[in-house]
Order: structure tokens, then sequence, then C-alpha cells
């Protein structure tokens, strides 16, 4: 699936997250299966250097979600889990 593919299914949750009437075991579950979802939406890499700010010409490849560096070459991130994107495709 693509981002935008992700993208309704992770508001609907939102949506659901929101109502009232849910417990809070419930909406715990419901964060869980948001976090899931938001993880498994791939996101290209970033490039930052050693300040955090984007550097597209000096800066490291790192996960877009934690920051790890040692993600060349993962589908997904080691230490996070994040699906890494490496199409270099920008969806809208």
């Amino acid at each position: 699936m693509t981002r935008k593919e992700f993208k309704p299914h992770i508001a609907c949750l939102k949506a659901l997250q929101g109502q009232d009437g849910i417990a809070e075991d419930e909406k715990y579950t419901l964060r869980l299966a948001i976090r899931a979802l938001e993880k498994q939406c791939p996101q290209p890499p970033v490039f930052k250097d050693k300040d955090g700010n984007i550097d597209m010409q000096n800066g490291e490849l790192q996960c877009p979600s934690c920051g790890s560096r040692g993600i060349i070459g993962c589908k997904y991130c080691p230490h996070c889990g994040q699906r890494i994107d490496w199409s270099g495709e920008e969806e809208e």
C-alpha cells in the first residue's frame, strides 16, 4: 500500500478514537492500531546534518520517524520499524 492508500484507514481509526462512549482500554487499542498503521505507511528517508537540519547535499540518510542513521538498503528501520520508501517519488 502507498501512503495515500493508508490515509483513509488511519483517519477512520482516529475518528473512532475521538468518539464519546469509548472505554479507555479501547482507546489504547485504537492508539496502538494507529501507530502500527503509521509504521507500515512507507516514508522516504530524510537527509539531515549534525544539527538536525534537512541538508540534501551534506546530510546523512536518516529514518523519518526516529532519526536512526543505519537504514541504507533496509526496507524497515532496524531501530523503530518504520517502513522506508526508497522509490524517490513524493506523494501528495
